[in-house]
């Protein structure tokens, strides 16, 4: 889109020099001696040249306008999703802390039954502040863990 938006830049920059060579044209055509100085033909095709370019760029401003707004709603929708990506890593962020502390509370419980440690907490669970349980790549090895671990107490 932001390519697309610089070749219309271009091809409005282009118009200019074919607008102001129209327009000199026109203005010497006004300077020319008496006899020769009327609205001809040629006369008619300038002011038809001249109103052809104003109409073009117009068209390519007008267009350019447009990208311009579809470019700006974009960046606002990049906006809220990643505002919306933020929250939800927030989100994750906060659940694993509850898992693990909720995973901590039940290893606490499990080992105050009189339960063998070795058959209460299966192989795979690990205790809170392990540096494998603070990757994101851990977490569903501790959810699997906690489900497990669950399974095991009812």
């Amino acid at each position: 889109m932001e390519h697309d938006l610089d070749k219309m830049e271009e091809m409005i920059g282009a118009t200019i020099p074919a607008q102001k060579l129209a327009e000199t044209r026109l203005e010497r055509r006004t300077y020319r001696p008496i006899g020769e100085l009327c609205c001809d033909a040629a006369q008619h095709g300038l002011i038809n040249e001249k109103n052809q370019i104003e109409t073009t760029r117009g068209a390519l401003l007008e267009k350019q306008a447009q990208m311009r707004h579809a470019l700006n709603d974009l960046y606002k929708q990049l906006k809220h999703i990643k505002d919306d990506l933020r929250d939800k890593y927030s989100s994750l962020q906060l659940e694993t802390r509850c898992l693990d502390l909720r995973g901590c509370h039940m290893h606490e419980e499990g080992l105050k039954e009189g339960d063998n440690e070795a058959e209460a907490i299966p192989s795979n669970f690990h205790e809170p502040g392990d540096a494998e349980t603070t990757t994101s790549s851990g977490i569903g090895d501790r959810i699997s863990a906690l489900t497990n671990f669950s399974a095991i107490r009812l």
